[in-house]
């Protein structure tokens, strides 16, 4: 089961966790069916899963400046996997995604706590 927030990105710990965005979204299934001899039909279907993460602040889950600070190394020094703790302290090895941009935004003007915007994606192990 797909968790709905991550803590810890690496050795980043957030002090509020981020949200999973995919947490949120429904299952999605690819179907099809197909027409026997008999003319009857039998259709076909197969849930999908992405291996992608998409971590959001929502209504909480903002990131302090040292947390983006951190972010923002961790993404420029590595090109190796790492792994992400969720709330419930299992962990998941992951990479960056980088067609994604790291994305910050300040909750109000002159806040020091930041929206985020982070892509991830799952690594088979």
């Amino acid at each position: 089961m797909m968790k709905s927030q991550i803590k810890i990105i690496d050795n980043i710990i957030f002090e509020y966790p981020l949200w999973v965005e995919e947490f949120f979204k429904p299952a999605n299934i690819t179907g099809t069916k197909e027409m026997t001899a008999a003319g009857t039909y039998v259709a076909y279907e197969v849930m999908t899963k992405t291996p992608t993460i998409t971590l959001v602040s929502k209504d909480s889950g903002w990131l302090s400046e040292q947390n983006i600070e951190d972010l923002k190394a961790l993404w420029s020094l590595t090109d190796n996997s790492f792994l992400v703790t969720y709330i419930d302290d299992t962990t998941e090895k992951v990479i960056f995604d980088r067609s994604i941009p790291l994305a910050f935004d300040p909750i109000y003007e002159g806040a020091c706590y930041y929206y985020a915007n982070i892509g991830l994606i799952k690594v088979n192990t």
